[in-house]
């Protein structure tokens, strides 16, 4: 019943092929595609109602809820800390944030909520990474999901 289980799960799954003792970022990865498959579907939800109630308007069941915004932090930003300095993992988690925001036109305030995390994550892991060739290389993925950062800048 509760929705950030599963995402818990996959999240720590995620985790621990980053480890070091582990290093597998393809498990990685595949993780990010499956949290991005079900946060997409969620995306295109609206809320649920917090409260149920029968024909006679009596409070029958009451849900545990959690915004959007906790959710996909909830997915995204662990698993990007423990692997912003490996670019394919990196890449893949812009991307995925990428297509979901596409998906989630229809909720502004989410499709907002997922700019502000792929900035975020971009500008963390451009920080982190060692190798000036790894940060070019995630500024052009960045440049390519955000056009309009491109367009804002040539006109300011």
């Amino acid at each position: 019943q509760d929705i950030l289980f599963p995402i818990q799960q996959l999240e720590e799954m995620a985790i621990r092929a980053l480890s070091p003792g582990i290093n597998d970022p393809r498990t990685a990865i595949e993780c990010l595609d499956h949290l991005t498959a079900s946060i997409s579907i969620l995306a295109r939800r609206p809320q649920p109602a917090e409260l149920l109630e029968d024909e006679a308007g009596t409070p029958r069941i009451q849900f545990r809820q959690h915004a959007f915004e906790k959710i996909l932090r909830e997915a995204y930003q662990q698993i990007h800390h423990h692997g912003q300095t490996d670019l394919q993992l990196v890449e893949r988690v812009l991307i995925v944030l990428h297509k979901l925001r596409k998906q989630s036109a229809l909720a502004p305030e989410r499709a907002e909520q997922i700019e502000t995390l792929i900035d975020e994550l971009y500008d963390k892991s451009s920080q982190s990474m060692a190798y000036h060739g790894d940060r070019e290389k995630l500024t052009q993925i960045y440049q390519k999901i955000r056009p309009e950062t491109d367009t804002a800048e040539t006109n300011a």
